[in-house]
């Protein structure tokens, strides 16, 4: 009988233990230091009112589009349907198409504008990497200059758009195009003469609608 059957197999080395993963606290507030920094710039340079301005077109998209589908059924019960005298939709076709185009014009501007800022942020980063958290918040203070951001809780998004919708079955097409523009430019002196125009009981909304308080 052959000895082999009984030598013993040399013995394998076991496994390196897997390394330990990294703790995900340090990285978990790099990146939120970050992200404020990133909403910072955005809401200093205009971002928050264009999202506004976008959001105020899209409502006005949103009439316009069941004005067509207010017609076609009209259509359905009446092919001959012709309006009367004097009779025009809420939104016309060319007035939906103008808000379409300015919700689509707000919103990529707003896009454009995070990339930006994400990439100004991570740039700065890269070129003075910071060696701990306190010398982030340093440079990300001083790349954001004290920027304050606007926080805009669930409940005032509501009301807004509440307030928005609430506009657009009052006011004129071109008056609620007028107000996204405002928002836009932060013009000051246009709202408060956008808000003469109209009557006191539609103020609070119209301030409501821009995120905003009634002075």
């Amino acid at each position: 009988m052959s000895n082999k059957q009984f030598r013993t197999a040399p013995s394998e080395k076991p496994a390196p233990a897997p390394a330990p993963a990294p703790d995900p606290g340090p990285v978990s507030a790099r990146d939120e230091l970050v992200k404020q920094a990133v909403a910072r710039l955005f809401e200093a340079r205009g971002g928050t009112q264009l999202v506004k301005a976008a959001r105020l077109a899209e409502i006005c998209v949103e009439g316009a589009q069941k004005c067509r589908e207010a017609d076609n059924r009209r259509l359905e019960e009446e092919p001959m349907a012709m309006r009367a005298k004097g009779e025009r939709p809420i939104y016309t076709v060319s007035e939906g198409r103008l808000h379409m185009r300015d919700m689509v014009r707000y919103s990529q501007e707003a896009a454009r504008l995070q990339e930006r800022c994400e990439r100004e942020v991570r740039e700065a980063i890269e070129m003075t990497p910071p060696r701990n958290e306190r010398e982030l918040c340093v440079l990300l203070e001083r790349l954001t200059c004290g920027a304050k951001v606007e926080f805009m809780l669930p409940e005032n998004i509501e009301a807004m758009e509440t307030a928005g919708r609430e506009l657009a079955a009052t006011l004129k097409p071109e008056a609620l195009r007028e107000l996204a523009q405002i928002s836009v430019l932060r013009d000051a002196d246009r709202l408060q003469a956008f808000v003469e125009r109209h009557p006191p009981e539609m103020r609070v909304k119209i301030f409501t609608a821009l995120g905003l308080h009634a002075a």
